[in-house]
Protein backbone atom coordinates (compact mmCIF):
# COMPACT_ATOMS: atom_id res chain seq x y z
CA UNK A 1 0.00 0.00 0.00
CA UNK A 2 1.70 3.31 -0.87
CA UNK A 3 1.64 6.19 1.74
CA UNK A 4 1.49 10.33 1.46
CA UNK A 5 2.00 12.75 3.53
CA UNK A 6 0.72 16.28 3.34
CA UNK A 7 3.31 19.34 3.33
CA UNK A 8 1.89 21.17 5.74
CA UNK A 9 5.65 22.37 8.01
CA UNK A 10 9.05 22.10 8.37
CA UNK A 11 8.41 19.06 10.44
CA UNK A 12 6.27 16.03 8.90
CA UNK A 13 3.35 15.04 11.12
CA UNK A 14 2.22 11.78 12.19
CA UNK A 15 -1.28 12.64 11.77
CA UNK A 16 -0.91 13.59 7.55
CA UNK A 17 0.45 10.23 7.12
CA UNK A 18 -2.00 8.04 4.88
CA UNK A 19 -1.96 5.02 3.44
CA UNK A 20 -0.18 2.32 5.45
CA UNK A 21 -0.87 1.34 8.77
CA UNK A 22 2.76 -0.53 9.37
CA UNK A 23 4.37 2.39 8.21
CA UNK A 24 2.50 4.95 10.89
CA UNK A 25 3.14 2.23 13.38
CA UNK A 26 6.67 1.57 12.67
CA UNK A 27 7.25 5.68 12.92
CA UNK A 28 5.02 6.06 16.16
CA UNK A 29 7.30 3.37 17.61
CA UNK A 30 10.38 5.49 17.21
CA UNK A 31 11.95 6.57 20.33
CA UNK A 32 12.59 10.55 20.83
CA UNK A 33 16.42 11.42 19.02
CA UNK A 34 15.95 7.82 17.02
CA UNK A 35 17.40 8.73 13.44
CA UNK A 36 15.17 6.95 10.29
CA UNK A 37 15.27 7.00 6.45
CA UNK A 38 12.46 7.71 4.49
CA UNK A 39 12.05 8.05 0.78
CA UNK A 40 9.49 10.94 0.50
CA UNK A 41 8.56 11.93 -2.96
CA UNK A 42 11.28 9.36 -4.76
CA UNK A 43 14.00 11.52 -2.42
CA UNK A 44 15.93 9.78 0.55
CA UNK A 45 16.16 11.42 3.59
CA UNK A 46 17.04 11.24 6.93
CA UNK A 47 14.55 12.22 9.56
CA UNK A 48 14.80 12.11 13.65
CA UNK A 49 11.95 11.70 16.27
CA UNK A 50 11.42 14.68 17.49
CA UNK A 51 11.94 15.49 21.62
CA UNK A 52 8.53 14.82 24.15
CA UNK A 53 6.55 18.15 24.72
CA UNK A 54 6.34 19.92 27.87
CA UNK A 55 3.04 17.75 28.66
CA UNK A 56 5.63 14.50 29.22
CA UNK A 57 4.17 13.04 25.79
CA UNK A 58 5.75 12.29 23.10
CA UNK A 59 5.81 14.82 19.91
CA UNK A 60 4.06 13.07 17.05
CA UNK A 61 6.27 13.94 14.35
CA UNK A 62 10.13 13.81 12.70
CA UNK A 63 12.23 16.28 11.90
CA UNK A 64 14.89 16.54 9.11
CA UNK A 65 17.91 15.11 10.56
CA UNK A 66 20.90 16.80 8.89
CA UNK A 67 21.37 19.99 6.92
CA UNK A 68 20.60 18.87 3.61
CA UNK A 69 17.23 17.00 4.60
CA UNK A 70 16.14 20.27 6.20
CA UNK A 71 16.95 22.51 3.14
CA UNK A 72 15.33 20.14 0.50
CA UNK A 73 12.36 19.77 2.67
CA UNK A 74 11.92 22.96 3.37
CA UNK A 75 12.33 24.05 -0.40
CA UNK A 76 9.56 22.06 -0.25
CA UNK A 77 7.26 23.21 1.73
CA UNK A 78 7.89 26.95 0.47
CA UNK A 79 7.13 25.61 -3.08
CA UNK A 80 4.53 22.65 -2.29
CA UNK A 81 2.61 23.64 0.72
CA UNK A 82 -0.32 21.80 1.02
CA UNK A 83 0.13 19.19 -1.29
CA UNK A 84 0.73 15.07 -0.90
CA UNK A 85 3.68 13.12 -2.08
CA UNK A 86 4.44 9.41 -1.60
CA UNK A 87 6.25 8.04 1.73
CA UNK A 88 7.87 4.82 2.38
CA UNK A 89 10.68 3.21 4.35
CA UNK A 90 13.89 3.22 2.73
CA UNK A 91 14.91 0.29 0.49
CA UNK A 92 11.15 -0.60 0.37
Amino acid sequence: MISTVAITDVCLWFKHIEGSPSLLHRLEALCEGELIILNIDGVSSVWQRMSQGKNAHPTSGLKPACDLCNNWWHGLYKTRKGERVQLALAGQ
